[in-house]
């Protein structure tokens, strides 16, 4: 198998994109427009996830009580609204273990404020503000390149560090947990 050809396909592609020599423009479009589609990308997924999840939940834990409390016979023979609660209460429980599982809510802020950081930092540069200031061309090209290198290295270890944290229940986890446990 040739690799050097599949390596090739993948770089025409746009998929691999390696370099001895880069130019500012090119690092600025290959690596950090490219991360800010990325990071936007991912944070706007994981909010609808994060927000699904937790409305279901909070609707759902809502009506848990209303339906064991009051028998209200919807009208189909053999189902009662005990029968509903407790479909609710196991999907009440299925989202606070998804929302344990896959973390939407801190992904969702994670890949947010990177994104936030990254335009941020490239607003920085392009407009010669801050650090930027009083460096010469080369000296802010350089800058640029460490302080987004650094940033996105920062966002690659919070996420490690969130996918292999044990033991932590979330803020909605605790609260969903503590309505159903009171019915």
């Amino acid at each position: 198998m040739d690799t050097s050809k599949n390596f090739q396909g993948l770089a025409s592609e746009g998929l691999i994109v390696s370099k001895t020599h880069r130019s500012i423009e090119e690092y600025m479009q290959d690596r950090v427009q490219y991360k800010i589609r990325i990071y936007f990308s991912k944070a706007r997924r994981y909010k609808i996830y994060h927000l699904t999840t937790a409305v279901t939940m909070a609707i759902s834990a809502a009506l848990v009580p209303v339906l064991v409390n009051l028998d209200l016979g919807l009208g189909l023979p053999g189902f009662s609204s005990k029968i509903l609660a407790t479909f609710l209460s196991l999907l009440v429980t299925i989202g606070v273990a998804l929302q344990e599982i896959f973390r939407f809510r801190e992904h969702w802020r994670n890949y947010n404020l990177i994104d936030s950081n990254l335009r941020g930092e490239e607003m920085l540069f392009s407009t010669s503000a801050s650090v930027y200031a009083t460096k010469s061309q080369e000296e802010k090209n350089r800058l640029l390149v460490q302080r987004v290198e650094e940033l996105i290295k920062d966002e690659r270890w919070e996420t490690i560090q969130m996918r292999t944290s044990t033991n932590r229940l979330t803020d909605d986890a605790r609260l969903v947990e503590q309505i159903v446990n009171e019915y």
